[in-house]
């Protein structure tokens, strides 16, 4: 049913762009979506800057990247194996600041020697540092389109006379740039009206994206249990979405998906043993305590969050997508628990999916799906 829904052409502001850090989990999050769900979303792959020399007692499986410039290479690899063809996904550095320089390494000249010019990573710069980035002309040059990522600082007078000068300096028309209008943690504080008089002519554009995300840094501030966080960006979104004008042109919907919006490393203590699971209205926290066999919470501690999950009338199904799937799994101990790589895979996956089913459906909703995969027989368990 879900791919029978999926089988129209997407209209232009359908496409949704999720925020994706470069780790192993968001990667492995791309790998297990539905290809007719990968199709659908143009997601902005951030690279991580906070790479650490690897120690001599490392037992993860694939050997860490032992210098940065391996760890640069792997992160633009990996960037391509997610982008399958005729799929489009941007690449951001902006995280390393506006020069791009990071450990000795000029990141968009890695991108350009290393991505083919028929590939669909799509650089994404921030607006203020196309004069500040000589290398970012060619990797622009290099590729088909580019992407410019503003702020909230950027809306006003003169917006789109700014972004004609920096497509001129990068020699990019406009129909082949994306805009990304990032609002970070305050979805409230630009409507779409302004988003579209501050362009002028954004129809010219090849897209134009709103990207916010409201989910709070750490977990530490719910209680044990399960919590609600309102979906504030998508609330918003969706409600200037439904009263744009016949005429104007429609805006496309981005988030940060189940994390923050500002990025921080993350702590060297394991945190707690939780999943979030996006719903309609909210990301469910389901939050446990720190593992710890010794004082008798361990990860076992997913099986009661999971059981308490799929008995509620906003469990999406199983057979929803690979993270509902893995839900189910989880609610058994003969399955294992899980780790917090996979758990947080789950849930990337799950509000990908969701979110793009969302945007498909006229009343923002996913219960016409959720209805058919709460119906189906789960697939085994592997």
């Amino acid at each position: 049913m879900i791919d029978t829904l999926l089988e129209a052409p997407p209209k232009n502001w359908q496409a949704y762009t999720p925020v994706l850090r470069a780790k192993a989990s968001e990667w492995k999050a791309l790998e297990m979506l539905r290809p007719n769900i990968r199709r659908r979303i143009v997601p902005i792959v951030e690279f991580v800057p906070d790479w650490k020399q690897p120690g001599s007692s490392t037992t993860t499986k694939r050997r860490a990247a032992q210098t940065p410039t391996e760890y640069v290479r792997r992160t633009v690899e990996s960037a391509l194996k997610a982008t399958p063809p005729d799929t489009r996904a941007f690449v951001y550095f902006g995280l390393v600041g506006s020069t791009a320089q990071w450990r000795g390494i000029d990141l968009w000249s890695e991108f350009e020697s290393r991505v083919p010019a028929q590939a669909g990573l799509i650089p994404l710069a921030d607006l203020t540092s196309v004069d500040a980035t000589p290398s970012l002309m060619k990797a622009v040059r290099s590729c088909s389109e580019v992407g410019l990522r503003i702020d909230t600082r950027d809306i006003g007078p003169g917006l789109g006379a700014r972004i004609d000068r920096a497509l001129e300096v990068i020699g990019k028309p406009r129909e082949s740039a994306y805009i990304v209008v990032d609002l970070k943690d305050a979805p409230a504080a630009v409507p779409q009206a302004l988003v579209r008089a501050a362009f002028g002519i954004a129809h010219k554009f090849a897209g134009v994206v709103v990207l916010a995300g409201v989910f709070p840094m750490d977990l530490t501030h719910y209680p044990m249990g399960v919590s609600a966080e309102p979906r504030t960006e998508w609330h918003i979104w969706w409600r200037e979405h439904v009263a744009t004008p016949t005429n104007e042109r429609m805006l496309a919907y981005g988030d940060y998906t189940t994390q923050c919006a500002h990025y921080r490393p993350s702590p060297d203590v394991p945190g707690s043993v939780s999943l979030r699971y996006t719903t309609d209205d909210a990301i469910l926290v389901f939050r446990g305590r720190q593992s710890n066999s010794g004082a008798g919470f361990g990860h076992e501690q997913m099986h009661g969050h999971c059981r308490l999950l799929v008995a509620r009338g906003d469990y999406d199904g199983a057979s929803f997508s690979w993270g509902d799937q893995r839900v189910h799994c989880w609610t058994m101990p003969s399955n294992g628990t899980g780790n917090a790589l996979q758990w947080r895979t789950a849930s990337i996956v799950h509000h990908i999916t969701h979110v793009v089913i969302q945007l498909q459906d006229p009343v923002g909703s996913s219960a016409t799906a959720r209805s058919w995969a709460r119906g189906q027989v789960p697939a085994t368990c592997s």
